[in-house]
């Protein structure tokens, strides 16, 4: 039956595990009155009590079987006892039995064991007593070459000798005492020697030395601990040595001439005994370098090739299953570098005259650094090339701890702090002499002398002359003096004029054209002298060469910003003078006396070109750049000149021949523009086949192989027009234009077929005239023009 008092709340302070008396009642002296929870109390008693007689009342058939039962449980527990007493009454007999044989075995074990030890401490004394013979042998006095053999095998006596005495106390036996001694007086001499051969193996990068050495070391059982001692010893005595030679005292002190064993402090403004013993202690720092480098490349291959003769493992595979790198120059290098480094900063901070000197000759460390990367590949080749672990790595940061930066990149860094300060000072040695030959306010000082510009690319010469031994440095250079050279043609062009009083050309040059002129001239003669200074500096590489080379385009482009004004009105002369052709008379019959004369528009124009480059192109020094841009003026000349010619109308024989002069004519006038007419290239020769186009006659047109391979086909047809009849409208006729409008057109469609659409339009209109009119046929020229555009179309489609 359920116990229905543990369902009741007043009970469940009382049935908790963790009940207290002493905390219950003193909560019920705080906060309830006693005499009223007492008689609760005993409520709740009577309430157990009752609770209590129901259940043995209700329990009571199960209560009186489990009283029943207590006698069988009495007899079982009887029997039990019995037998108990007899299994301890036979294990006492098997005991008995027992206890002497075994008494017996326990004492013949410890003879057995005290015979064993015996047997095992004389044996390692016999062993004692043969190896310290042996060793005696090997340690008697011989010749310097049988030491280092007789060495080895003495440390393999003590590496036997080892084996006798490890774990064992000879305490007491006097027969090996003195041998002992011996053998504790052989180790210290053998490992000091020991380490006196290795000294001068590794000073003298002896193969032979240092694997005796550390075969030594290796049987004595103390490679990995003299290895570690090599390794920071060298990096020590490299932090020592670089702290000393770059520290300001020792650089400031100079020796007394009247008393050489005395030193002085002298005032450091001695800069060039300062200097002089600053770049002596530099090249001493990186000579250690190297040699500590050499000393532990050899270490490390004298260890990769010696092996433990018993499990045939290299040496240096050995250190490494002790924690050991197998990398001893990187590991030295990284820790070099990074002192190296570090006290570079340190020495810079405390002394300015050392970072004055370090940034003023920076090319001068740098070609240090790369004598150094040279002799190490010479040591290990591809050692720039090796990628050794970052200087300031965390070992903390994993994915900083997988990146790998190349050798001679570490080295860069430890000296890059004085090369921005070094291109720095470059840039003020560049630019200075530029703001100092522009400085003046006057007019004749505004532009640089020849002398100065000779000055300015010497300076140009020698500083890529001193940064040439590095490819790196030397970009950087040249990005500057490319910066330099901006600055040069920015000061330029501020003497430039380009407004009208630049560019006339109807009277004596102005004073603005001269100053044009003459700074176009010094211009090219600063780019002439950059430009043989580049083709001279065969060392020079590529990427410094483009970048002066492209520094040069903007001192180009403000010789043709100065030019162009004045070219283009000589261009708009020319053309102005052509385009009065029209205004003569070309329609004269043949016989007249103007036939060899030349016209009155050829002859302004030779007298114009005569008067220029008397007043102007004699004045130009750089012949190559005005004919480079004087030549496209001539082709245009050329090209207007056909096409004006080609549209003279009415033409007579008188008149064509007239012409015929004016293109011999043209060809003296256009000289000065050109070193050879021929140099114009297809526009000369178009103008000398068009001349011998003119002289022949109408049917001679149509079969002429000149027309199209060498003559434009709109050429040839305005041409023809002019000889036809007056019915049969030129193009610029029929569409009512100009001729000035209609040679603006054909500037502006310089396709041919576009020309060759509009010339055919014409034709159409003439032919749509004579149906018009409803005559019969067309003029007999019509036939030569169709043919010559339909030639032209198809040439086009």
């Amino acid at each position: 039956m359920e116990c229905t008092i543990l369902n009741d709340e007043s009970f469940n302070d009382f049935i908790d595990d963790d009940f207290d008396i002493k905390s219950f009642s003193a909560n019920i002296l705080q906060t309830k009155l006693v005499a009223d929870y007492l008689q609760h109390l005993n409520e709740l008693i009577r309430t157990l009590d009752g609770e209590i007689k129901q259940q043995v009342s209700s329990n009571a058939p199960v209560l009186f079987r489990q009283a029943s039962s207590i006698g069988t449980i009495e007899d079982v527990l009887e029997n039990m006892q019995s037998r108990i007493g007899s299994l301890k009454s036979t294990v006492d007999r098997i005991s008995t039995k027992v206890t002497e044989p075994y008494n017996k075995i326990l004492v013949r074990k410890y003879q057995l064991t005290r015979l064993q030890n015996t047997c095992d401490l004389l044996r390692r004394i016999k062993g004692v007593l043969q190896q310290t013979k042996k060793l005696q042998t090997f340690m008697s006095p011989s010749n310097a070459g049988q030491q280092q053999i007789e060495l080895v095998k003495a440390s393999q006596c003590l590496s036997e000798l080892d084996h006798f005495t490890v774990d064992t106390d000879f305490t007491g036996i006097d027969i090996v005492e003195k041998d002992l001694q011996f053998v504790f007086k052989a180790r210290h001499d053998i490992q000091t020697q020991a380490q006196d051969v290795l000294e001068n193996g590794l000073n003298h990068l002896n193969p032979a030395q240092i694997g005796t050495a550390l075969q030594v070391f290796f049987n004595l059982g103390t490679l990995h601990d003299r290895i570690q001692s090599i390794e920071q010893r060298q990096l020590q005595n490299f932090q020592a040595q670089i702290s000393e030679y770059l520290d300001l005292k020792q650089l400031s002190r100079s020796k007394d001439p009247s008393n050489p064993g005395r030193t002085t402090m002298p005032n450091i403004g001695n800069t060039s005994q300062f200097r002089a013993l600053l770049w002596t202690n530099i090249d001493k720092i990186l000579e250690l370098l190297y040699v500590t480098i050499a000393q532990l490349y050899n270490l490390s291959r004298v260890l990769a090739k010696k092996k433990d003769p018993i499990t045939h493992t290299t040496f240096i595979d050995e250190l490494t299953k002790q924690g050991h790198s197998s990398d001893l120059v990187g590991q030295f290098w990284v820790g070099a570098m990074k002192s190296l480094r570090k006290q570079m900063k340190i020495s810079m901070s405390d002394s300015y005259h050392l970072r004055q000197a370090l940034e003023g000759e920076y090319p001068r460390l740098l070609r240090l650094q790369n004598d150094l990367i040279a002799r190490l590949n010479q040591l290990q080749p591809g050692f720039s090339e090796i990628e050794m672990d970052l200087i300031d790595k965390d070992p903390l940061d994993s994915e900083q701890s997988q990146e790998k930066q190349k050798a001679n990149l570490q080295l860069n860094e430890c000296f890059e702090i004085f090369e921005k300060s070094y291109l720095s000072i470059l840039s003020s040695r560049l630019s200075d002499p530029i703001n100092l030959v522009f400085s003046s306010s006057s007019t004749t000082k505004l532009l640089p002398t020849q002398q100065e510009l000779e000055s300015f690319v010497k300076l140009i010469v020698n500083e890529l002359t001193v940064s040439i031994v590095s490819e790196a440095l030397v970009n950087k250079v040249a990005r500057n003096i490319g910066k330099a050279i901006q600055l040069f043609a920015a000061k330029c062009e501020q003497s430039i004029c380009t407004d009208s009083e630049g560019s006339q050309v109807v009277s004596a040059p102005t004073a603005a054209q001269l100053r044009n002129i003459s700074a176009i001239n010094i211009l090219y003669n600063f780019c002439s002298m950059i430009n043989k200074m580049l083709a001279e500096q065969q060392n020079l590489p590529l990427t410094a060469t483009t970048r002066i080379a492209d520094a040069l385009q903007c001192v180009h482009s403000l010789m043709n910003t100065a030019i162009h004004p004045f070219l283009n009105s000589v261009a708009d002369c020319i053309e102005a003078i052509l385009a009065t052709m029209h205004t003569e008379d070309f329609s004269q019959p043949t016989g007249t006396q103007s036939d060899s004369q030349s016209s009155l528009y050829m002859k302004e124009l030779q007298e114009f070109i005569i008067r220029i480059q008397k007043d102007y192109f004699t004045e130009f020094q750089c012949k190559d750049f005005m004919y480079e841009n004087l030549a496209p003026i001539a082709c245009r000349a050329i090209e207007l000149f056909m096409e004006h010619i080609s549209l003279v109308r009415p033409l007579g024989e008188g008149g064509i021949l007239r012409l015929v002069v004016d293109f011999a004519q043209i060809e003296f006038a256009l000289s000065p523009f050109c070193r050879r007419l021929t140099d114009l290239g297809k526009h000369y020769k178009i103008l000398k086949a068009f001349r011998s186009l003119l002289i022949l006659t109408t049917e001679e047109f149509q079969n002429n192989s000149v027309i199209g391979d060498v003559v434009p086909y709109d050429i040839v047809l305005h041409h023809l027009f002019s000889r036809a009849p007056i019915e049969m409208r030129s193009p610029h006729q029929a569409m009512n234009w100009s001729i000035n409008r209609y040679i603006q057109w054909l500037d502006e469609h310089p396709n041919m077929s576009d020309r060759l659409a509009m010339i055919k339009g014409t034709l159409e209109t003439y032919v749509q005239t004579v149906r018009n009119r409803q005559q019969k046929e067309f003029a007999p020229i019509y036939v030569i023009i169709l043919n010559i555009l339909d030639k032209g179309l198809a040439s086009t489609a």
